[in-house]
């Protein structure tokens, strides 16, 4: 049955957090060892943010009944990341999760962003960073722009680049 299993072709095309569930898969068909799964799944989650989840595999795949303190530190530092971008996105949150704006939006961006610039004082500071190749100089440059201007596709769009 391994023979017609394409997971090993489609897994360096997919997301990681994709591919975990394919493991869960095959770990349920028994076509690989468990052993082998359960590696597998490890190698996957150590580089990702799933620290406890990795933690777990670790003490199955060692047979050991606490994982490294390595995991305690991470988890702590995932933590504390993940707090601090909460406090981040928390005048976000407010804004969007106010049942008063949410009624007042309209299909018309337009009309949106209208509301938004009068009821809301929220700005979005952006810090771009510019390096320049040749000597390796840096410069920061920041602007802030009213968050609610954009769509969350054109949002989006504007963090990854």
């Amino acid at each position: 049955m391994a023979q017609y299993d394409l997971t090993s072709k489609m897994v360096p095309y997919l997301d990681r957090h994709l591919v975990y569930p394919l493991l869960e898969f095959l770990s349920l068909k028994e076509i690989y060892p468990e052993e082998d799964i359960l590696q597998a799944k490890y190698d996957l989650l150590s580089k990702t943010n799933m620290i406890d989840t990795a933690a777990e595999l670790f003490k199955q795949i060692h047979h050991v009944e606490e994982a490294p303190t390595e995991f305690t530190d991470k988890r702590k530092n995932v933590i504390d990341t993940l707090e601090g971008l909460q406090s981040e996105a928390g005048k976000v949150l407010e804004v969007i999760e106010n049942p008063d704006v949410i009624s007042a939006l309209r299909q018309d961006k337009l009309q949106n962003l209208q509301f938004l610039r009068e009821n809301t004082t929220l700005l979005l500071k952006w810090s771009l960073l510019f390096i320049n190749s040749v000597n390796t100089n840096s410069t920061v440059v920041s602007m802030e722009l009213p968050l609610i201007c954009f769509t969350i596709s054109e949002f989006c769009l504007l963090t990854l680049r």
